[in-house]
């Protein structure tokens, strides 16, 4: 009996031991963004255009929302205070109002893909690119 203790012993160690190591893995994980929900505020260094709304909740290592027209969500990453996408998903429809709504969508979409760093800050939300450009967010209601 005293060699099957040292097995359940030995098991029991291991288990513990893999457990703490990937709560301990996990919690190296630190992502501000992860449970947040925000609406644009600003893109090109300007307001919205009147009547449209752009929206961004991440969730679970994804991020979705409403591109204006269409839905959208892709898979992030953020490691420290940089931020990636690689590919973005959206419906495709086609909204003719208000006037520029799709070129608005088109230019949000494609600014996801090329962001490289992020900052909370003022309980606002900026999401950067290498030129400079960025998209403000506000909290959501």
């Amino acid at each position: 009996m005293t060699k099957y203790k040292t097995y359940a012993t030995m098991i029991i160690i291991g288990l513990t031991v893999l457990f703490l190591t990937s709560c301990g893995a996990g919690a190296e994980i630190d992502d501000p963004l992860e449970g947040t929900s925000w609406d644009l505020l600003y893109y090109r260094k300007s307001s919205l255009i009147d009547g449209t709304s752009i929206t961004a909740t991440f969730e679970e290592g994804v991020m979705r929302g409403s591109a204006g027209c269409n839905s959208y969500n892709a898979e992030y990453e953020v490691k420290g205070d940089s931020f990636s996408i690689e590919v973005v998903a959206s419906t495709l429809m086609a909204c003719m109002e208000p006037e520029g709504a799709m070129d608005q969508e088109q230019f949000f979409l494609g600014f996801l893909t090329e962001a490289d760093s992020f900052e909370i800050t003022d309980e606002r939300l900026i999401l950067s690119r290498p030129d400079g450009e960025t998209l403000t967010f506000v909290p959501a209601p």
